[in-house]
């Protein structure tokens, strides 16, 4: 059994979850979408290497007042003395993609995004021991508006009387001089401070590993590692009132910590060295726990971890090199890369890679804050930004599923292909625990219901019973979550599969959108938008999200579940939401809570161009109102 080891930091910088600005479903841009426009020049920064860019994003995440807001990005880097012998951790990234059959992730190294959500992907052996090395590197600010009061040194007229003389009938006259003087100037300016050290402090916690407490990193229970002092960073941990040795739920900006996990016990002979547990086999994800856990997770502080069983030789894929887990196998690898693209333009036109012989493919379905309301899987939103995941007709494709967002439950479906969930033989402990888990425990399914921090894996040989059809199957094929409004939101991905030789790559199928419903007198202005539309509140989304009405049209927000509310945070052009009676004639207020099965009815002011943002004032997914 092996050690393996990695260097994570967490960092902070904007994300783009539209970064192809479409959505192939509908065929539109995010403009003709949702009604918004691309930002500028966003700076993206590496705080490990110092690399600066700046990038046009079509739909970054943005606080409530429609500014670009920073997400938490998990950041894998080389361990000291790798690639030059470089003195120095934290300083050489290496990243990988997520999936590197992904025809839609960008290139996540410093020439691209710096990093991808879900963070690097952990990955290991039954039996293996891994130490996580993790720094925090939290740099976010806010906006604080300071007065400062200083003495400003300058001249004041002076004026005395003086008695005269003789020469003018002793009659006093006035002396006008300049004399120094000191004045008092008030300045109000804003600067940039540090968010709160609470904020800013993180920790990670795993699922399916076994651990001891003090790696747990679950705020507030860890308790202090007496192998880990904090030393040189004792002033980083005085802000938390640590002060002999590191805890790991609570790790300081600029401070470190290092977790151990094992997949498997201690062994009972030799405690140095660990006793495969083949049920720690599977997919799992881990996570920030700290103290500010829920907002650090839906701002992207979560990764996949992948435990390996070599034991089953028919469903297992490892793409790792055999003598080095720390690498990937470049035979597996389009273009022998894991963050290039899946196509090539070596002739004159641009063609696909030859699919691999096996692919492991992860997904994180999930949602983001500053998103309004976006359903996401591994941080984008919208088929052509989601995953394209790419295979071949004989492809041993492995898929590993992970749930995670405050309240939402998901399903996962691939069109036209089916599987069957492996599991452990046996009844008792001891077979169910060493058992090689690849007997099939469900039925064969196509669709299967998930929910936060819930995951599951399941492997697919293409071209036999499980894939599409033998004969031919590629082709595209839908993979997404099947809760009707979170298809709506985002969460639609595809399968493509592709000749065993690649071939041309051509241009994908685009869609159009649904039309909006016609009727004579429900007819406005702005070339066809309704005066009437209604918008569903569900557990935790607007259906739909996004809406274009006519200026004075009315929209019906419809409660299906549990109270929410509808309030504002933010529009242009001065548009407002006046607020009319609700359809049983007495007055409805959208701002309070309103009970599952009733509906407000509002009016919405402004002029055409215009814009308003809003949110459940409880639970704050959010949705958004164009004029056109």
């Amino acid at each position: 059994m092996a050690t393996v080891e990695y260097w994570i930091q967490i960092e902070n910088r904007p994300w783009d979850i539209c970064p192809h600005n479409k959505d192939r479903m509908t065929g539109q841009t995010l403009k003709e979408r949702e009604g918004i426009d691309p930002v500028h020049n966003v700076e993206i920064k590496s705080p490990g290497t110092g690399k600066t860019r700046k990038l046009t994003m079509f739909k970054p995440l943005e606080d409530s007042d429609g500014k670009v807001m920073d997400a938490l990005i998990l950041r894998r880097y080389l361990p000291p003395g790798k690639r030059g012998h470089h003195p120095d951790p934290w300083t050489i990234p290496d990243d990988r993609k997520v999936n590197p059959w992904d025809l839609n992730e960008p290139n996540p190294t410093d020439k691209g995004t710096m990093g991808t959500i879900p963070g690097p992907v952990i990955e290991c052996n039954v039996g293996d021991k891994v130490i996580v090395h993790f720094r925090n590197r939290d740099m976010r600010t806010h906006p604080v508006t300071k007065t400062t009061t200083h003495i400003v040194h300058t001249t004041c007229t002076q004026v005395t009387w003086e008695p005269g003389d003789r020469t003018n009938g002793f009659k006093p006259h006035k002396v006008v001089e300049k004399v120094p003087c000191d004045k008092t100037e008030t300045v109000t300016h804003t600067e940039q401070d540090p968010l709160p050290v609470e904020m800013r402090t993180h920790s990670l916690h795993p699922h399916g590993f076994a651990f001891l407490a003090v790696h747990d990193g679950a705020y507030p229970l860890s308790p202090e590692d007496k192998a880990q002092p904090v030393g040189s960073e004792h002033a980083l941990w005085d802000l938390l009132h640590v002060k002999k040795f590191k805890k790991g739920d609570r790790v300081p900006p600029a401070a470190t910590f290092k977790y151990t996990w094992i997949a498997g016990a201690p062994s009972e002979d030799d405690p140095s060295k660990v006793e495969p547990w083949p049920t720690t086999a599977g997919v799992w994800l881990y996570h920030d726990h700290s103290i500010c856990d829920m907002e650090n997770v839906t701002l992207g502080a979560i990764g996949i971890i992948v435990i390996h069983n070599p034991t089953d030789t028919e469903q297992e894929v490892d793409i790792r090199k055999p003598k080095n887990p720390d690498e990937l196998d470049p035979d597996f690898l389009p273009g022998g890369s894991a963050t290039g693209p899946v196509t090539t333009t070596r002739t004159k036109k641009k063609s696909y890679f030859p699919p691999p012989d096996k692919a492991l493919y992860l997904q994180l379905y999930h949602t983001l804050t500053g998103t309004k309301g976006g359903m996401l899987i591994n941080g984008r939103q919208y088929l052509g930004n989601t995953p394209t995941l790419i295979s071949g007709s004989d492809t041993l494709m492995r898929f590993g599923v992970v749930g995670m967002g405050p309240a939402e439950f998901h399903t996962f479906h691939i069109h036209g292909h089916r599987w069957a969930i492996p599991g452990p033989d046996g009844s008792d402990q001891d077979t169910i625990q060493n058992s090689p888990q690849i007997r099939a425990v469900s039925q064969f399914e196509d669709t299967r219901i998930f929910g936060p921090a819930n995951s599951f894996v399941f492997s697919i040989k293409e071209g036999e019973f499980f894939g599409a059809r033998d004969d031919e199957p590629e082709g595209e094929y839908h993979m997404h979550c099947h809760v009707l409004n979170h298809m709506d939101m985002g969460m639609m991905g595809s399968l493509l599969i592709i000749p065993e030789k690649g071939g041309v790559a051509s241009a994908l199928p685009e869609g159009v959108p649904c039309p909006s419903d016609m009727g004579g007198d429900d007819m406005g202005g702005g070339g066809g938008t309704p005066m009437k539309k209604t918008v569903d509140v569900l557990d935790s989304s607007f259906s739909p999200q996004t809406l274009n009405v006519a200026p004075n049209a009315q929209v019906t927000f419809n409660f299906k579940t549990f109270p929410h509310t509808v309030q504002t945070t933010g529009h242009t052009n001065a548009n407002s939401i006046t607020i009319t009676k609700d359809p049983n004639g007495s007055p409805g207020d959208v701002n309070q809570a309103i009970p599952a099965g009733q509906q407000r009815t509002v009016t919405i002011q402004g002029s055409s161009g215009g814009k308003i943002n809003y949110q459940c004032g409880i639970h704050l997914f959010q949705g958004t109102i164009n004029i056109t």
